[in-house]
């Protein structure tokens, strides 16, 4: 990248070699067809010198094809057919006398000179006339244009094609430039146009139009992409420009009548041609007349007239726009100004000083942090602030507690030497987009807080808390209790008795259940009608919430009633028969399911149930209530296992749909020889496992499953247990427990069981740590694990205190941690 400059002025006349020279992009390509011409007649004149073989006569000839060319082609094409005479005269063979070859050569030599001059002579004049033609068409423009506005466009595009293939002209005003015209060739993407119209300022680099204004000279510069990704107005801009492949550009000042109007620049890219030293000189000429031009046309003069019109529009526009002098004093103020200050004319704002208007009102930023005047941007600005961008603060009319939110912007007006003259203020009212975004917000906070907790109180207090200080510096909340008013939630400093405070009613319908009590956030500022209104939203969706949150409260002890009412009794005391269960229904919410069991006394001793209804939760648990106490009650009169299981069968099939239900139903009967006989009846239910050490024996036939057939069979089958053995019946939520690639299995409980010892409630224990760390992922089936261990009368005292403790620990072991019941419950299937 390369860039010339300063230079000194052009001279009035364009003589010089350098001015019309073959530099020059006004310059025709140096080579054309004509060559050809001149290289056939060369290589003819040849071949006669060999045929004659009279050496000056050919070399007399050979002078003719260059000034011919010279004449009528370019000084390229000069050159070359010049270049290849002399090669031919000194290759000639048939040269035999030193002096004769002299001779030769001296005469074609001068030939090629001459008329390589006069092809020079030619383009010079051919640059001259186009510069001349361009001139001319400056004022042909000038005299054409109805306004600055025609003639700009007239100078753009006499400077594309004929100076570059894009071109734009700046204007100085109020000491800043504007980019007035653009034009680019038609070999140009137009998109490049709206690029270089949205070019941005470049005052700190030397290669910029700024620079070149600053220093009132032209510059030849070669842009590189470092330039141009900091001129352009965004990335989209900067490849539209890169694409572009500029070779050089002019930038060239404007100046008329002694100062810089502007600059002109123009550009060569796709045609890839290159500017020149002269082209740049001759710009400066140029520039001159286009600037005298446009000066004439009253272009300074129709933008003055433009900003005062748009001073007109100003003074009309909805935002209100004051105006600062160096000294910091307001010099002007439109309409909306004067309402939004509240102040009774423009008149009585310029009079007074800046600090009377502020002490007019309570200013505070977005966080609630008190402003001075001179936090505001309009002061740093004046205080030596290079850039103040905008401030949004919260402003509250000290006379009547209005609140409002206003946006500051500035800007500056600099004269030429950078001196700040004025400080232009846009205040935007945003106050009814604030309050309806903190409104929103407030809402959405407050529905967040109330739903986070179905407990009456704890809502009322996150609500409390979600409006202070943002809303109101004191919530309270207030219920009516027992004929007395108790204040149940409340955030922030109580305020004095005699501090106004808004009193919005927690209303759900016709009903009011409460009262939702709020203090000003500000003492200087009272609630208004919006205020109000939000106020009242959020009292009607308080009550909403309270309402549904004591609705929740009484069906969940309704439904914790009920199903605490389905679960089973605690074991009883089996003298010699010490016990211990494992339950766990499925689901996180469930405390009861489908499995079912039970100890009860019959008509012959002991009896027990397990069973499982097919079904999960609260639905499936009152089914598995009706199938145990219908069980119970028929086992209890009949002692017979297998007559119960058929009663069930009887009850489950008289019940609407198709109720399932799996069971097993055993009686103990010990006999005096230290043998017990167990009597066991199954309805298509998993077959007990009888634990004698580490041997683990199924025992039992099943049977059909209950509720499935009016007719079925059931048998009961006998068992003998010795001292020591352990009976264990479960339900098939333990076989039917996943993890992570198959299901627990028949292999792996029989495992389990043959491993474990000591006594029944460690054996439970055992098992539901193993079923706990094989499960993976949510247990989808209720599980049920009931052992006795028969000991014998000897040892029933002392199994009766560990038995209970030991079954509500494995029971909160089952349930993932979750539940703590010392009674265990029924599950699903």
């Amino acid at each position: 990248m390369t860039s010339t400059g300063p230079s000194p002025r052009p001279e009035a006349s364009l003589a010089g070699w350098r001015s019309w020279g073959v530099r020059s992009a006004f310059a025709p390509r140096p080579f054309s067809r004509g060559a050809i011409s001149g290289v056939a007649a060369v290589m003819a004149i040849a071949l006669v010198e060999v045929l004659a073989g009279d050496e000056v006569l050919v070399a007399a000839l050979l002078v003719l094809p260059p000034l011919v060319v010279a004449l009528t082609g370019r000084w390229g094409d000069t050159l070359l057919v010049a270049a290849l005479a002399l090669v031919i005269v000194l290759l000639s063979p048939l040269v035999q006398d030193t002096m004769q070859l002299a001779v030769s050569i001296v005469l074609v030599l001068a030939g090629g000179i001459v008329a390589t001059a006069v092809a020079i002579a030619r383009t010079g004049s051919f640059v001259a006339l186009e510069r001349f033609r361009l001139l001319v068409g400056v004022a042909d423009a000038a005299d054409r244009a109805d306004g600055p506005v025609e003639l700009v466009e007239g100078v753009l595009d006499l400077l594309v094609p004929a100076l570059g293939d894009v071109a734009t002209v700046d204007v100085m005003l109020g000491g800043e430039r504007r980019r007035i015209g653009t034009r680019v060739g038609s070999g140009v993407d137009p998109g490049v146009r709206g690029a270089m119209a949205r070019r941005r300022p470049l005052a700190g680099e030397r290669r910029s139009s700024e620079a070149s204004i600053a220093a009132d000279e032209a510059r030849l510069v070669e842009p590189d992409d470092q330039l141009i990704d900091a001129a352009a107005g965004s990335p989209e801009d900067a490849a539209l420009m890169k694409a572009l492949r500029i070779t050089t550009s002019l930038i060239v000042p404007l100046r008329a009548r002694g100062r810089v109007i502007g600059a002109f620049t123009a550009a060569y890219g796709p045609s890839r041609r290159r500017h020149a030293v002269a082209d740049l000189r001759f710009a400066e000429v140029l520039a001159g007349r286009v600037a005298l031009a446009l000066d004439n046309a009253g272009l300074t003069s129709e933008l003055t007239v433009a900003e005062e019109r748009f001073g007109l529009v100003v003074h009309t526009l909805a935002e209100a726009v004051t105006m600062n002098d160096a000294e910091g004093r307001i010099v002007y103020a439109n309409e909306a100004a004067v309402e939004l200050l509240h102040a009774g004319s423009a008149e009585e704002l310029i009079a007074g000083p800046p600090e009377d208007v502020m002490e007019r009102f309570a200013v505070y930023d977005e966080h609630g942090r008190p402003l001075r005047l001179e936090d505001l941007p309009s002061m740093r600005l004046l205080a030596g602030e290079p850039h103040a961008a905008p401030l949004l603060v919260r402003n509250v009319v000290r006379a009547n507690g209005e609140e409002r939110w206003l946006l500051h912007k500035v800007s500056a007006l600099r004269g030429p030497d950078g001196e700040l003259l004025r400080v232009v203020n846009v205040i935007e009212d945003l106050t009814s987009v604030k309050r309806a975004e903190r409104g929103q917000r407030l809402l959405a906070r407050a529905s967040e807080a109330l739903a986070a907790t179905m407990e009456p109180q704890r809502a009322l207090q996150e609500l409390a808390e979600a409006l202070v200080p943002e809303f109101a510096s004191w919530a309270a909340v207030e219920l009516p209790e027992r004929g007395r008013v108790d204040r149940s939630a409340a955030a922030g400093q109580e305020p004095a008795e005699a501090a106004a405070v808004l009193d919005v009613p927690l209303q759900v319908g016709a009903q009011t259940l409460g009262t939702l009590r709020l203090a000003g956030p500000d003492p200087s500022r009272a609630f208004g009608l919006d205020d109000r209104a939000l106020a009242e939203e959020l009292g009607r969706r308080a009550g909403v919430a309270l309402l549904n949150a004591r609705m929740y409260e009484r069906r969940t002890a309704i439904a914790n009633a009920l199903q605490h009412g389905l679960l089973p009794p605690a074991l009883p005391d089996v003298p010699g028969w010490p016990a211990a269960v494992a339950y766990a229904p499925a689901g996180e919410l469930s405390e009861v399911g489908g499995d079912f069991y039970d100890i009860f006394r019959g008509p012959r001793g002991w009896m027990l149930i397990v069973g499982d209804m097919v079904g999960q939760g609260p639905e499936a648990a009152t089914m598995s209530a009706l199938a145990r106490y219908t069980l119970r009650a028929a086992a209890e009169l009949t002692g017979d296992p297998a007559r119960a299981v058929a009663h069930l069968n009887a009850v489950l099939r008289g019940q609407p749909g198709v109720p399932l239900c799996t069971a097993v139903c055993a009686g103990i009967d010990e006999g005096p020889d230290g043998v017990a006989h167990l009597s066991l009846a199954s309805a298509g239910h998993p077959p007990p496992m009888v634990v004698r050490g580490t041997e683990v024996t199924a025992v039992g036939e099943p049977g059909t499953i209950a509720g499935a057939f009016d007719a079925g069979e059931w048998s009961a089958s006998d068992v003998e247990l010795r001292r020591g053995d352990v009976l264990v019946l479960y339900t098939d939520g333990v076989l039917d427990s996943l993890g992570e690639h198959d299901r627990f299995g028949e292999a792996r409980l029989r495992a389990a069981l043959g491993a474990l010892d000591g006594p029944v409630e460690q054996r439970v224990a055992g098992l539901a740590a193993r079923l706990e760390a094989f499960c993976h992922g949510e247990r989808r089936d209720d599980v049920t694990v009931l052992m006795l261990e028969y000991r014998g009368e000897g040892g029933a005292q002392r199994a009766a205190a560990s038995r209970r403790a030991a079954s509500s620990i494995t029971s909160a072991r089952l349930q993932n941690a979750k539940r703590t019941s010392e009674r265990p419950a029924s599950s699903s299937s």
